[in-house]
C-alpha cells in the first residue's frame, strides 16, 4: 500500500493538525511567532540564497537535484530540530496528530480502509509494558519474513503511527520482492525523559519476543530501526549476544537493518552538517535525555553500543546473515557509521552498504514523506528491500 507524493492540500492538512499542538505547546504568543519564523523568515531567505544565489556548482548535492518544494521541506525539517523544543516536536509527530495525519492520507488515496492488516497491540510482561504496531498481509498464515523495527526520534520524538505510512510502503515492497506473507511489528517505546535506558531496551526485548512467538522455524526475522532505532537494534543485539554468551540465549535475528543508525551516544565522529538536520549538540540533548546524564559511565556501553569494546560480543551479536547499513552522504552521523561499517567487515561480517549520494539522516523515510515523484520517493526502500532479499536468499 504506497500513497501518492504529498500535495498542497495534504501540507495545508497537516499545518491544520500541528499548529495547535505548537502553540499547545509552546504558548501562544512563543508558538505563533516560532511559526512564522519556520514559514516565512529563516527557512525562505536561506533557500533564496542557497538555490538561487549560489553558483550551481557549489551547492549541495540535494539541492542540485531537488526541486524548490524538497528544498524547502528539508530547511522546516532542520530548522525544526535544532529550534523546536522537543516537547513540541513530540507533541507535533506523536500518536494523536499522527493518527488524524495518516488517516486524512489514507482517505486523500481512495482508501477507506487498509489493504494491509494493521494492529495495535500492548505488550506485557510483569512489570515490563510496551506498545506497538502490527502491520501484515495474512495474519491467519504463516509468515516468511518478520521484520521488528524501531523508530528513530533521539529516543525523545516520533511515534510508531508517525512511521506507519513507511511500514506500508515496506510491506508493499517486500510482497513485490515476492515474499508471499511479511510482517513488521513497529516498536512504540516509551519515550524520553519519561523513562530511561533500560527501559526501551527491555521494551525492545518483549517487542521481539512478541515477533518469535509470531514466527516459526523456516520464518526469517530482521531486527531494525533508524537513528536511535538503529541504535536500540544494536544494543538489542548484544544484549542478546550477552545472554548467548551465559547459555542464556533465544533464537537470534537472521539479519539487522541500520538506517542511518546513532551508532555512539557522544563521540567525536559526529560533525556538523550545512544541510542535515541532525546537529552534534542536538544529538548531546538527547543522549543526556536517554540516560538521564548520570556521569561518564552513563554513556558507555550498553547505553552505547558503538562504545563497545568486547569483541567477543561484537562477534556473538553479529546476525547470521550480518547487516544492511544505509546513512546519507551528507549527514552528519556518516563517519561514526562508515568506522562501524569498517569495524565489522574487519571482523569478517557481510555487511550490505547503500550510500545515499546527497542524502542526509535517515533519507529513506525522509524521501517518502517530501520527494514530490514516486521515483525519488521509494528509492530508498526498493533499494533496502532488495538487499533484504538478496541477503537472505
Amino acid at each position: 500500500m504506497i500513497f501518492e507524493p504529498q500535495s498542497l492540500l495534504d501540507h495545508v492538512v497537516t499545518l491544520g493538525v500541528i499548529t495547535p499542538q505548537v502553540i499547545r505547546q509552546a504558548g501562544p504568543i512563543r508558538g505563533t511567532i516560532a511559526l512564522l519564523k519556520l514559514l516565512f523568515i529563516f527557512s525562505t531567505l536561506q533557500l533564496v540564497w542557497t538555490r538561487y544565489l549560489t553558483a550551481r556548482k557549489n551547492r549541495p548535492l540535494y539541492i542540485q537535484q531537488a526541486n524548490v518544494a524538497e528544498d524547502f521541506a528539508l530547511r522546516l525539517l532542520r530548522w525544526s530540530a535544532v529550534n523546536l523544543h522537543p516537547r513540541v516536536v513530540r507533541a507535533v509527530t506523536g500518536r494523536s496528530s499522527a493518527t488524524q495525519i495518516i488517516k486524512w492520507r489514507a482517505y486523500r488515496n481512495g482508501w477507506t480502509k487498509y489493504n494491509e492488516q494493521v494492529e495495535e497491540k500492548v505488550l506485557e510482561e510483569g512489570p515490563e509494558r510496551t506498545e506497538g504496531i502490527w502491520v501484515r498481509h495474512d495474519k491467519t498464515k504463516r509468515h516468511d519474513i518478520i521484520l521488528l523495527y524501531i523508530h528513530g526520534g533521539g529516543y525523545a520524538v516520533l511515534s510508531a503511527k508517525f512511521y506507519l505510512e513507511f511500514q506500508l510502503a515496506m510491506q508493499s515492497n517486500l510482497l513485490d520482492a515476492g515474499y508471499e506473507n511479511p510482517a513488521i511489528f513497529s516498536l512504540d517505546y516509551t519515550l524520553a525523559p519519561d523513562k530511561h535506558f533500560p527501559g526501551q531496551l527491555n521494551e525492545a526485548m518483549l517487542a521481539y519476543k512478541e515477533v518469535l512467538a509470531a514466527a516459526d522455524a523456516d520464518t526469517k526475522i530482521c531486527i531494525g530501526g533508524d537513528s536511535a532505532g538503529g541504535m536500540l537494534t544494536l544494543t538489542l543485539l548484544q544484549e542478546l549476544a550477552i545472554r548467548k554468551l551465559r547459555v542464556e540465549g533465544m533464537r537470534h535475528p537472521d539479519l539487522a537493518l541500520l538506517i542511518s543508525p546513532w551508532v555512539t551516544l557522544k563521540t567525536h565522529l559526529h560533525r556538523a552538517s550545512d544541510l542535515d538536520y541532525i546537529q552534534p549538540d542536538t544529538l548531546a540533548r538527547f543522549a543526556d535525555m536517554y540516560t538521564g546524564g548520570t556521569g561518564v559511565g552513563a554513556f558507555s556501553a550498553p547505553a552505547s553500543p558503538g562504545s563497545c569494546q568486547d569483541e567477543g560480543i561484537w562477534e556473538a551479536a553479529r546476525p547470521a546473515r550480518g547487516y544492511v547499513v544505509t546513512y546519507g552522504e551528507e549527514e552528519g552521523l556518516a563517519d561514526d557509521i562508515k568506522y562501524l561499517i569498517q569495524h565489522q567487515k574487519s571482523r569478517g561480517a557481510d555487511v550490505r552498504v547503500l550510500v545515499d549520494a546527497g542524502g542526509v539522516h535517515v533519507w529513506p523515510v525522509v524521501s517518502l514523506q517530501f520527494c514530490t515523484t514516486n521515483e525519488r520517493r521509494l528509492l530508498g526502500i526498493q533499494s533496502i528491500v532488495r538487499e533484504i532479499r538478496s541477503a537472505l536468499a
